[in-house]
């Protein structure tokens, strides 16, 4: 939909940019918007986009919009007042995601516009680009008010990220992510090995329960907006024989109670086993106390450190529960201990700021 002024399109049809006469038409990113009401444009997209998709052989498309409307004015002569230009706007951008979609029913179209319209023609939206983990609780949260999981595109970036600066582990920014539809957006050639493993895990889980966590039934136990240190989500299958909840908490506190997870979603009725799913955790979250796990000298940020990081991981707490659904839902389930400066072991949920783990929920033969 946009057009730079540097380019050929630009020089030839200078007319198909949304611009007031005799004013500087307004840039955004160094991009125009291309008038979709008129018909003449809408054909040239087509035709120019049906060359390219099947020239290259593409199976997906991210159609972006980065930039607001300005200069509401079309040199479209069926435009009588200024007020139906974007609605014509809109319905030309339908009828090209119409013709396109067709033709080209193998594309998977993804959109950065979050409206009922644009998800009749693509079956998921990019919410935001924000990928840090506290925002996308909130991101993510509030979507689900209005649309389901499937429609909720959710992508894990690694390092810090580059809106609010804050750093969170690989495994958490997947267990957030999770609860939509799964993507990555990371530079696999700079990752460690043990980034990589834990990717092949991450993708192997997600496509063992992608219909639960896409198409299952979304309940929010406790939201993030009330402003608690602890999110807890819940998705189940629609026998509730299946149950996958997300765990997360803003910051790691000083001799904190036990965690409970008392979760109303599942059926009273069945008995089930509930256990987290085994992540995998950097050596370097435990800083200066590697010292006493490595048999070499080691200081926090160094390079023993560094190395050691990048060929090992360590293996998250072992936790399993048993317990009936009438428990889980009116009493709860007491988690294991969190770390709190002495005595890590396999048992000990060592989770963290911003840390956070999916505990799945299955049900059992309450006789075996």
């Amino acid at each position: 939909e946009m057009v730079s002024i540097e380019s050929q399109l630009y020089k030839a049809h200078p007319e198909w940019v949304i611009a007031i006469p005799g004013r500087q038409a307004s840039v955004s990113k160094h991009q125009y918007i291309l008038d979709l009401s008129r018909q003449d444009v809408r054909e040239y997209l087509y035709r120019t986009l049906s060359e390219l998709f099947r020239l290259a052989q593409v199976d997906y498309i991210k159609w972006d919009f980065n930039r607001t409307f300005s200069d509401l004015y079309s040199s479209n002569a069926e435009i009588r007042h200024y007020g139906e230009f974007l609605h014509r706007y809109t319905l030309g951008l339908y009828e090209l995601l119409e013709k396109l979609t067709h033709a080209f029913p193998q594309v998977l179209f993804e959109t950065t516009r979050f409206d009922l319209g644009m998800l009749c023609y693509m079956s998921q939206a990019e919410v935001s680009k924000t990928t840090d983990v506290l925002a996308r609780l909130a991101i993510q949260e509030s979507s689900s008010f209005a649309y389901p999981l499937s429609t909720i595109s959710a992508t894990v970036t690694a390092g810090a990220n580059h809106q609010s600066l804050r750093s969170s582990d690989l495994e958490s920014a997947f267990n957030v992510a999770a609860f939509g539809s799964l993507g990555y957006s990371i530079d696999l050639g700079r990752l460690k090995r043990t980034e990589r493993e834990m990717i092949r895990s991450q993708i192997a889980f997600y496509k063992g329960y992608r219909a639960i966590l896409q198409y299952g039934v979304f309940t929010r136990v406790q939201l993030i907006s009330e402003g608690e240190n602890q999110i807890i989500w819940a998705v189940a299958s629609a026998d509730k024989q299946t149950l996958l909840v997300l765990f997360a908490q803003r910051v790691a506190t000083i001799n904190p109670p036990l965690d409970t997870l008392r979760i109303k979603a599942v059926d009273t009725n069945i008995v089930y086993e509930v256990f987290p799913r085994q992540q995998r955790l950097d050596m370097q979250l435990l800083g200066e106390l590697t010292k006493h796990l490595s048999p070499l000298p080691t200081t926090e940020g160094g390079i023993v450190q560094e190395t050691i990081s990048k060929a090992i991981s360590l293996d998250s707490e072992v936790e399993h529960y048993r317990a009936s659904g009438e428990q889980i839902a009116y009493k709860g389930i007491k988690l294991n201990p969190q770390y709190n400066g002495t005595g890590f072991d396999a048992m000990t949920r060592s989770i963290g700021d911003m840390g956070s783990r999916i505990y799945l929920f299955k049900a059992v033969d309450p006789t075996a």
